[in-house]
């Protein structure tokens, strides 16, 4: 199995490093936007017959939920598809924050803004 990852330019946002993944094997893809929350899949559906169709997903975001536990070495992302999921992970990542679980330097939450074409920095930067 051989995999391409790379970034595109993010087709919602304009981010020049959203993350694009590409199954050589499947020939399945997913773009996800690490600023705006934009995602896309090209999913593969096999069925009970054996016949392979594929399945085109494109999930518009409303924002990113990045963060590193403390003492972790991994990442994680949630990529956010409405307002009422930001505001939840406000709420989370605050509190986490608070209770210094999560690294404070690593760490961001962003709002896409559909009526401006921009993202807003909720709380945090996003790392270069």
């Amino acid at each position: 199995m051989s995999i391409v990852l790379d970034y595109i330019q993010c087709p919602q946002c304009g981010f020049q490093k959203a993350d694009t993944e590409y199954n050589c094997r499947t020939y399945e893809e997913i773009v996800q936007c690490r600023r705006c929350g934009y995602c896309e899949y090209v999913d593969r559906e096999i069925d009970d017959e054996g016949n392979v169709t594929y399945k085109h997903r494109i999930i518009e975001g409303a924002g990113v939920l990045f963060f590193r536990g403390k003492g972790a070495i991994a990442f994680v992302s949630h990529y956010l598809p409405t307002q009422e999921e930001v505001l939840k992970a406000e709420d989370w990542l605050r509190t986490e924050l608070a209770a210094g679980t999560v690294c404070a330097d690593r760490s961001y939450l962003s709002r896409w803004n559909p009526e401006t074409k921009t993202v807003e920095f909720v709380i945090g930067v996003q790392p270069l």
